[in-house]
């Protein structure tokens, strides 16, 4: 808290007029790394949350709807403001594939995996999760990210390691728009507005007793947060 303090401080002395945030991420979620939503976003002018259900064991499914509102509505719990979720997304497969698990192993011997949705299962996903998104009361929502690399750069840093980072993109290297693309463009035309947060994504949690146990109580909440939304719906 105290960095941040001193970070923001330094910030708005130059600049005054723009707010100021900080990046946080899941990981901010499942530990107390020094980085608290608490206490960072105490010092912020808005609070941010990046957020993949694919990354997380506790999710219910690689492609779940309700995680990414949930995780927005905990960090709005724990920071006291509404929350811009400023980072979610997925890797999507090449078109025509089938949604699979890739697997490879690293220049430096490591292996990795990781779960590759198809086009139209990663559109059906984002159509499902930005409404509930905007329901939970999120300030907005940025997409990771613009397009995929281009072939030309798949075997230079950093995509000869972390092949799936070749594939996040809203559009193809060719251009074209992936099916999760024209998701949001339907979307936008709606002239979507922040809702403010609704009961049952309003976390009831204490910040001190969070971060003493953050992974069992991230279960627990997230079980509470689908109870109460089954019971609004």
């Amino acid at each position: 808290g105290a960095w941040t303090k001193e970070m923001v401080g330094l910030i708005k002395s130059i600049d005054p007029k723009h707010p100021v945030t900080s990046g946080l991420h899941s990981a901010n979620l499942h530990m107390d790394n020094g980085l608290r939503i608490d206490k960072v976003y105490a010092q912020t002018d808005v609070p941010v949350m990046h957020s993949y259900p694919m990354y997380t064991p506790w999710a219910r499914e690689n492609l779940d709807p309700d995680f990414v509102p949930f995780t927005c509505a905990l960090t709005a719990a724990l920071g006291g403001k509404p929350v811009l979720m400023e980072e979610f997304g997925g890797c999507t497969a090449l078109p025509g594939e089938k949604t699979y698990t890739m697997k490879w192993t690293e220049t430096n011997g490591r292996e990795r995996e990781q779960f590759m949705a198809s086009e139209e299962d990663f559109a059906e996903f984002l159509r499902l999760t930005i409404p509930k998104l905007q329901d939970s009361g999120a300030t907005g929502a940025m997409l990771w990210c613009y397009a995929d690399y281009i072939p030309e750069l798949w075997n230079k840093p950093p995509c000869q390691n972390a092949i799936h980072e070749r594939f996040f993109g809203l559009v193809r290297p060719d251009g074209s728009l992936k099916p999760h693309a024209k998701v949001i463009q339907e979307f936008a035309k709606t002239n979507p507005q922040v809702k403010p947060i609704p009961d049952y994504a309003k976390i009831v949690v204490n910040p001190d007793e969070f971060y003493k146990e953050p992974l069992g109580h991230l279960v627990d909440l997230y079980q509470k947060y689908l109870a109460d939304l089954g019971e609004t719906k």
